[in-house]
């Protein structure tokens, strides 16, 4: 995590634009190795919307949609461009759309909701969430608890990719 955190620094970026650059670099990579050439990709990330305003605990995040520039070799360009993409989308006033009608979807029945949803949003070949996890050792039933890994949806997405840090350690 401290690895990633100082990528991200690099560039005056996050833990997530460090995390995002390095799944694209790697798409490219693979794809390069099968004589592919990428330029931008469709990606979908979530972004944090929490304001300082914002009663603590709870987490407030959003979805955004770019595009993702897996093309791009250099690392800190990749991630300067993810940066510079997720501060305008943060600055959308649509971002957070569905954060006022969310008590009247969550009334919706799952089959109508999913196809609404299917209906509204744009396939990706990429999803990521960055979770931070717990920052001191836990334990189940007696057992340290070694890692933690978040299994994430395919929320119309070619590969959805799930961040989880653990006590400095970054669970893929």
């Amino acid at each position: 995590l401290s690895e990633l955190k100082a990528a991200g620094r690099t560039v005056d970026g996050s833990v997530n634009d460090a995390y995002v650059a390095a799944l694209l670099g790697g798409l490219r990579r693979y794809h390069g190795a099968l004589d592919i050439e990428l330029g931008s990709i469709p990606t979908a990330i979530s972004v944090s919307i929490r304001r300082p305003s914002d009663p603590p605990g709870g987490n407030r995040f959003a979805g955004a949609f770019l595009p993702g520039p897996a093309g791009v070799v250099d690392p800190k360009e990749r991630m300067a461009l993810i940066r510079d993409t997720v501060s305008a989308a943060r600055g959308e006033p649509a971002l957070d759309v569905l954060g006022p009608v969310a008590s009247v979807l969550s009334r919706i029945p799952s089959p109508l909701l999913g196809v609404v949803a299917s209906a509204a949003t744009p396939r990706v070949d990429l999803g990521a969430t960055n979770v931070s996890g717990m920052t001191a050792e836990v334990f189940a039933a007696g057992a340290r608890v070694d890692g933690m890994y978040i299994l994430g949806p395919l929320p119309r997405a070619s590969m959805f990719a799930s961040l989880c840090s653990y006590v400095g350690t970054c669970c893929i």
